[in-house]
């Protein structure tokens, strides 16, 4: 059963230039696609895309945007040997917690009746100036032999959420594997009628007993237990977690469930601020996991002692050819920013803080996987108006921007509040 494990190839915005930031990278048998937003890169906004003069309300701007959206990712995964039917799972940054009504309502339309798992989170600013919606994704290449398969039935421990009540169609699978992994959708403390729903409640009368953070992860990872057993996985093949959080405070909590959960081989992971359009949610889970019936191993790239003490998470997990980061900034994990990433006060006006974190940030992933090629990058940050710094400083360190990028503000600091940017990455080591 042969899989190709040639270089990547890049495929770039259609009829755009090829110097400018691809949308998608083809590796093996995946296909990641990022920095989905409704805009060409060189010409801006089509027309179209954004209200007529004069008819405000003939118009649903974000239904606009995703039909653009999802018809270039379509052309562009066709590209690369795959289509909208083969995803296996997407992400969506919205900015309106109004548009999501009409972005889940099109899922059907679009994807059929087994949609990719998805997570929908709420980020204040996009860089396209008035977009209201990003979305990126992994496709499977249709020649696979490791197929897709979706999960779309409930069990006592981890039913569908409500979604088909209110919409009377699947807008999201719970899982879907394929390409020798599996795709868990992002799921919520939010109550979704279940036996669960009670935990995350709480007693009305007693609002301030019980660790809310850490009761909230707790059933959240139950829930996704329950989903890799169907799929005959558990937690020891599971390579990332996206935690998304509207309140980093909740991230110590976390880190003690983590270790019980996890212990001495916990994923990578990333802690992504984030706020959500449901109104208990103050977290949401995401997993990435090995297939038991595929043909991938796991192989963990470790933290530096000092710094592994003090976060349950290694550097990397890498399975097969993939390299699954944590998330990335310019820390050593002791000393919050790092001293070589840190502008000197003496001198504050002569060097970049964003090309001094950026350097750092690149002599990280050289150490810890040399050669490996950046297939798909979130570049997340409180200061978008940085984005184009961070651009020509990766470039500059990097010697190219050949990646797909989403791009977005944070509502609030990032996990170590003196980075300037965190980023969430995915890299091939053939």
């Amino acid at each position: 059963m042969s899989i190709d494990l040639s270089s990547p190839r890049f495929f770039a915005y259609p009829g755009a230039a090829a110097e400018t930031i691809p949308l998608a990278a083809a590796a093996g048998d995946l296909v990641f696609y990022g920095g989905g937003v409704a805009a060409h890169p060189e010409r801006g906004v089509p027309e179209g895309i954004r209200p007529f003069d004069g008819y405000p309300n003939h118009w649903s701007q974000v239904n606009r945007e995703l039909c653009s959206i999802y018809g270039t990712m379509d052309q562009v995964l066709g590209q690369a040997g795959s289509d909208l039917r083969q995803l296996l799972k997407i992400n969506s940054f919205h900015v309106h917690e109004s548009d999501v009504y009409e972005a889940l309502r099109m899922r059907p339309e679009i994807f059929g009746e087994f949609p990719p798992p998805s997570t929908l989170v709420l980020e204040p600013e996009l860089s396209v100036r008035d977009l209201r919606v990003a979305v990126d994704g992994i496709a499977l290449r249709s020649a696979s032999a490791f197929a897709r398969e979706a999960l779309t039935t409930s069990t006592d421990s981890a039913p569908m959420p409500p979604h088909q009540k209110i919409w009377g169609k699947t807008i999201y699978s719970k899982a879907v594997k394929g390409g020798g992994f599996i795709f868990t959708s992002g799921r919520t403390n939010n109550v979704i009628g279940g036996a669960t729903d009670s935990e995350l409640r709480g007693h009305h009368d007693f609002p301030y007993r019980g660790d809310h953070a850490e009761t909230s992860c707790r059933v959240v990872l139950q829930y996704l237990e329950d989903v890799l057993a169907s799929f005959k996985a558990d937690f020891s093949k599971v390579v990332k977690a996206e935690i998304h959080l509207n309140d980093m405070t909740q991230i110590a909590a976390i880190e003690r469930v983590w270790r019980e959960i996890f212990g001495d081989d916990p994923p990578a992971r990333i802690f992504i601020p984030a706020t959500f359009p449901t109104p208990y949610t103050t977290l949401e889970i995401e997993l990435v996991a090995l297939d038991p019936e595929g043909p991938w191993d796991r192989e963990a790239i470790a933290l530096p002692a000092q710094a592994s003490e003090r976060v349950c998470e290694p550097r990397a997990i890498r399975a097969g050819p993939y390299v699954f980061f944590s998330g990335l900034c310019a820390t050593d994990y002791v000393n919050g920013l790092a001293p070589a990433a840190r502008v000197d006060p003496a001198l504050p006006f002569h060097e970049d803080p964003m090309h001094k974190q950026v350097d750092y940030v690149a002599k990280m992933l050289e150490e810890a996987c040399p050669g490996a090629v950046p297939l798909r990058c979130r570049f997340m940050t409180p200061e978008l108006e940085r984005y184009g710094v961070f651009l020509g400083a990766w470039a500059s360190s990097m010697g190219r921007i050949a990646m797909p990028i989403t791009a977005f503000r944070t509502p609030g600091p990032l996990p170590v509040p003196s980075a300037a940017f965190q980023l969430d990455l995915v890299a091939w080591a053939g």
